[in-house]
Order: structure tokens, then sequence, then C-alpha cells
């Protein structure tokens, strides 16, 4: 790593001290007692900060405060060039932010990336404090993007998967400070009202509103669908745009390296196994069929016709979630619960009272409405 990356990058570690959950190998599982891991995360944070001291970066450490005293203060001690920051839970009465490791990781990035900015760094790639990961390659990675468009707008993440563009995994990303911050701040601003109900597909929507801010305008409604995407044209759209102009997957080596909660990760079984995963030593520059871009149009091409814009009553649209981030919670939970009524009710007879068959029928009706090619779609948009 150059001079100037040194000077200009800095990593940020997040997260607790002792993490609690499933790894590599079960995650996809149902949750059991047998699968938790309870792992403590001091010696995965001393191993990090060795690495990237290693290659010239600076560290900044952002821990909670309800954690033991003499671990934060041992976390200082052992690592006296890293900034260590100590955070309060957040707590906002109007959008309460749940504790969860879905808002809280994006909570205390975003404190990591505003010292950060006051440090006068530029670029900043974020991990956990439960994982460990050889972030070498990355570094060249980004060196290498900087040097190709310092001023363009993007993110490296882990991989992009073949079967599902419309993913954002969260373990590990990076990119300009400006950019982050802005991405963090909206995930945030909406408190726990998701444009998605899954983390990685609501990451996703919220960072084509960063990077695609054209879409905006066009989104209001659409994104807040708990219809699993992509069923509208302007979701295809957003995943061509962003894996060809502004997501960037990182290398395969950095992936292979990681270490979650003590497990490496299964290339055979996690996340439809090493052949659904592109990396971006296997399938490089943007703008060329080789690009992550490239894969993402050819999948668009195998889905099913897919619709203009959604039906309003139809249970397409989540009033709650739309109102609520329009409105503030109290008053968008009260009108969206009641435009969504009718809709839960509809679901709750058709659940009830009909055949399986019929009502998966009757839900494909709902879902199908007025239908549009994709193929004829792009090509159009293509044409003019």
């Amino acid at each position: 790593m150059t001079r100037s990356h040194r000077n200009n990058f800095t990593v940020i570690i997040q997260g607790p001290l002792t993490s609690v959950g499933t790894t590599f190998g079960n995650f996809h599982l149902p949750v059991t007692s047998r699968q938790v891991i309870n792992f403590d995360c001091e010696k995965t944070i001393l191993n990090n900060v060795r690495k990237i001291n290693s290659c010239g970066a600076q560290v900044i450490i952002c821990l909670w405060s309800s954690e033991d005293v003499v671990r934060i203060r041992r976390i200082r001690t052992q690592n006296p060039r890293a900034k260590v920051i100590v955070l309060e839970a957040p707590d906002t009465p109007t959008a309460p932010i749940s504790d969860t490791s879905k808002f809280l990781q994006f909570y205390s990035t975003l404190h990591g990336l505003q010292a950060a900015e006051k440090m006068g760094f530029r670029f900043a790639f974020k991990i956990r404090t439960d994982q460990e990961i050889d972030l070498q390659s990355i570094f060249d990675l980004t060196e290498e993007i900087q040097a190709k468009s310092l001023d363009k707008k993007f993110i490296v993440v882990p991989f992009m998967q073949k079967t599902d563009p419309f993913f954002f995994l969260d373990f590990y990303f990076g990119g300009r400070v400006d950019t982050m911050l802005q991405f963090c701040s909206l995930f945030l601003s909406r408190g726990q009202m998701s444009l998605y109900p899954n983390v990685h597909q609501d990451a996703f929507l919220k960072l084509a509103l960063t990077l695609l801010p054209e879409f905006d305008t066009k989104l209001p409604v659409a994104m807040f669908s708990d219809v699993r995407p992509p069923f509208l044209e302007i979701h295809a759209d957003i995943a061509i745009r962003l894996w060809t102009n502004c997501l960037i997957p990182g290398t395969r080596k950095a992936y292979i390296s990681l270490l979650w909660r003590g497990r490496g990760p299964d290339m055979e079984i996690d996340y439809g196994g090493y052949q659904n995963l592109i990396f971006a030593d296997t399938s490089m520059t943007p703008e060329t069929d080789a690009s992550a871009g490239y894969f993402v149009r050819e999948w668009v091409g195998r889905q099913p016709r897919l619709k203009r814009r959604p039906r309003w009553f139809s249970g397409e649209v989540c009033w709650y979630r739309f109102l609520t981030a329009k409105w503030g919670y109290w008053p968008g939970l009260v009108a969206g619960g009641l435009l969504d009524a009718p809709f839960a009710l509809r679901m709750f007879v058709h659940r009830t009272f009909l055949k399986p068959t019929e009502n998966n029928s009757q839900r494909q009706k709902w879902i199908a409405g007025k239908r549009v090619s994709f193929r004829k779609y792009f090509s159009s948009r293509s044409a003019k």
C-alpha cells in the first residue's frame, strides 16, 4: 500500500466484545440452542488491528458502553495506536431502533465514519468485531479503484450472488467516507421502518437511494412492497445500474480468509456455493461483458415478466412502512394500519378458509396483475 493510501484509508471495527449467534455452515438453518455461539471477540479484534497496522492503515474501534469496563480498558491498552469510541445504545422514541445488529451495526459504523471524517480520512472500510479477515487484497483493490476513478462513488462488498443480485451482504464493505456516511445516515433516518423486511434487501434499496439519487422520486411506493424484489421493472433497473456502475465485488482471497465467530466459509454451501459467487478477481471491470453488471443483465433475462407499478390497495404496497417513513411513527402507524387492514383481513380469510391450492392460485393472481416482459422493457430502453 502506498503512502498516499495509508494517509487516506481507515478501517472501522464495530460490534460487541461478546458476539452471540450462528456462523458459517448453519446460519441459514432454523436456529436452535446448539447452534448459538457465545464468541469472545477480544482476540479477533487484536488480530485484525495487527493485520491492519502492518498494512499502514489507521484503526477505529467502536464499542458499547454496556460492555465490561475492564474489557474496554484492556482493548485500549492492547491497541494503543487505535482510536477507541465507546457509544451509548441509541434511544429515539419517535422512530425506535431495536436492539438488533441490523440497526446497531449501522449506528456504530456511522459514528466511526464521523470520527474518520474529522480525522481527515477519505476512504474507510467497515468490519465486525466477531470476524477476522485479511484485508490486504481489499486494500489493493481499493487502491486500484482510486487510481481509475478517484471521484466516483463506489462501495466494495464481499461478493455478488448470481442467483440473487438484489442482495447487500453487510459482513464488510467500504468506499469513500462521504458516500458511506450518506448511506449509513439514510439507513437509520427512518428508524426501524424498513423499505423491505430482510436486512440485505433493505440495505440494497437504501444503497440505491444513496448512489442513484435519480431514483428517489420514482421509488416512494414501489420500495415498500412486501413482495420479494424484484417484482417491478424499476427493481431490475436498479440492480443493473448499481452492479454496473457503483457496487464492486471484493476479492475471493479476502472472503476465503474470513473467520466469522471462529469458523471460515463453506464454499460448497454458504450463499449457494462458490459457483454462485462473483468476486473482483473473477469478474472485474465495469462496462464490460466480464463485469458484475453483465451477470445481472444475464440473470434479468432469465426472470419472469415484471410489472411496471404496484397496485395501491392490493397488498403490494405496505402502507404501514410507507406512511411511517413519511409522517412519523404514530401517525404512520394509525393511518397505515387502517389502509393495510382490508388486505390483512383478506389474507387471513384466504389462508384460513381456502384450500392450499386455491390459496396459492389466489395469491398469484394478486401479485401478477398486468405484466411486462423483461426483455421487451430493457430492449426498448436501450433503443432509446
